[in-house]
């Protein structure tokens, strides 16, 4: 579970930094380093539902406007974390927070890997 949270963290700080690792979504390109702050388990859960025990939440912030959530939980012998959009202060932007969540979920994946770490992506239906 630490790393993947250490993962977690250290991607979503350099989502604004070195050109190979910068979200971007059509004209938004993500040059500042995200917030990231702790987010209640209880309120979390309240906007989405997690698979598994929930052990602790965290939201990620780009462009000052587009958030997503990360909760972290165990299921049986593994360590999840189910990345999902919130809103946009400024309007709708699903399409924004669904980017920076695929974003943040495959770069999770590829710096799991470079640890050594074995891990898989798999996407959850919407609908």
């Amino acid at each position: 579970m630490s790393s993947l949270i250490d993962a977690v963290h250290s991607v979503a700080l350099q989502a604004g930094g070195g050109r190979s690792r910068t979200w971007q979504h059509d004209n938004v390109i993500g040059i500042d380093t995200p917030l990231i702050t702790d987010l209640e388990i209880a309120a979390a859960l309240r906007r989405h539902e997690a698979q598994g025990r929930p052990i602790a939440a965290i939201g990620v912030v780009a462009q000052g406007h587009v958030a997503v959530d990360v909760i972290f939980g165990l299921r049986e012998d593994l360590a999840t974390a189910l990345f999902t959009g919130l809103h946009d202060t400024n309007g709708p932007a699903a399409d924004r927070e669904s980017s920076l969540a695929e974003f943040l979920a495959s770069t999770t994946i590829s710096a799991l890997a470079a640890e050594g770490v074995d891990s898989r992506l798999r996407q959850l239906s919407t609908g």
